[in-house]
């Protein structure tokens, strides 16, 4: 008995003593101001990460306490398969060999939450660039955008996934919509 009170003990232990890894879930959607204007028309997809950290979220809780925490899923994909959604939402054919090609650079995605005695604020950051590609030429645009909150409650690890993803979101509804990359994509694709 008393080596199995022990055994528990050292299981609960453990247990307590392991650090629960916290994860943010990225999970943008594709924007509902896609216009079908691009019916059979195809190309192929590609992205890139090339964020210079792999975390999405840092909580400041003063004193030099900084936590990283990192995506539940590859951003990346995330952004690619969004990127992939919403462009068949405006009537291409995403294929596998395509002489138009349309990637998305991932350039930063982060919401940063400052703790203070008072208030807590989320700072986030979303910055990505469109690389739209054919045989007669290329065109580049980058889209960004930042957002604040601040509250006087501690905020969550929820609160920060709202915040990003709206801003991811924001994001691709000024890709939906950009005059400058439809005209490029309806004169060249």
């Amino acid at each position: 008995m008393k080596k199995v009170i022990i055994a528990a003990s050292v299981l609960f232990l453990a247990a307590c003593s392991s650090p629960t890894e916290q994860l943010l879930n990225v999970a943008p959607h594709a924007s509902l101001n896609a216009q079908s204007a691009f019916v059979g028309k195809t190309l192929t997809i590609d992205s890139r990460d090339l964020r210079t950290a792999e975390y999405v979220g840092v909580i400041d809780s003063g004193s030099g306490d900084i936590e990283p925490i990192d995506a539940k899923q590859n951003v990346r994909i995330a952004f690619e398969e969004t990127l992939s959604d919403q462009l068949e939402k405006q009537g291409f054919k995403v294929t596998v060999e395509s002489d138009n090609t349309f990637r998305i650079d991932v350039l930063e995605a982060v919401v940063r939450s400052q703790v203070s005695m008072l208030d807590s604020e989320l700072t986030t950051a979303v910055k990505v660039q469109v690389v739209a590609e054919t045989p007669r030429g290329k065109f580049t645009k980058r889209f960004n955008g930042t957002s604040t909150k601040t509250s006087s409650l501690k905020l969550s690890n929820q609160d920060m996934e709202i915040v990003l993803n709206d801003l991811i979101n924001a994001i691709f509804d000024k890709i939906a919509t950009d005059d400058e990359l439809n005209t490029y994509l309806a004169d060249n694709f």
